[in-house]
């Protein structure tokens, strides 16, 4: 009778903290959910905004040197600056 009661209890303590568990895990999957497709939107917006900053700035470049070298320019500084940005996350 005892060990049925003791069995019983386990058994309801179990089934609460599952419950428990499935929630968190849910709400934490949830969160983390959210973070990542807001964070994809605004590299999205940050990646489109960059390319139209960096047309302008070939084509206001070109009026005082060759396009080519315009280019040139914008992609070593585009090199530069994604490099730094490497090295300070790697750190």
């Amino acid at each position: 009778m005892l060990q049925a009661l003791i069995r019983r209890l386990i058994g309801e303590f179990t089934e609460g903290l599952e419950h428990d568990i499935e929630r968190r895990v849910d709400r934490v999957l949830r969160r983390a959910l959210k973070t990542l497709v807001l964070a994809g939107i605004g590299i999205t917006f940050l990646a489109v905004g960059s390319i139209f900053v960096l047309i302008g700035a070939v084509s206001y470049l070109s009026i005082f040197v060759l396009s080519s070298y315009a280019w040139g320019l914008v992609g070593l500084i585009i090199t530069l600056v994604g490099a730094i940005s490497l090295l300070l996350v790697r750190r």
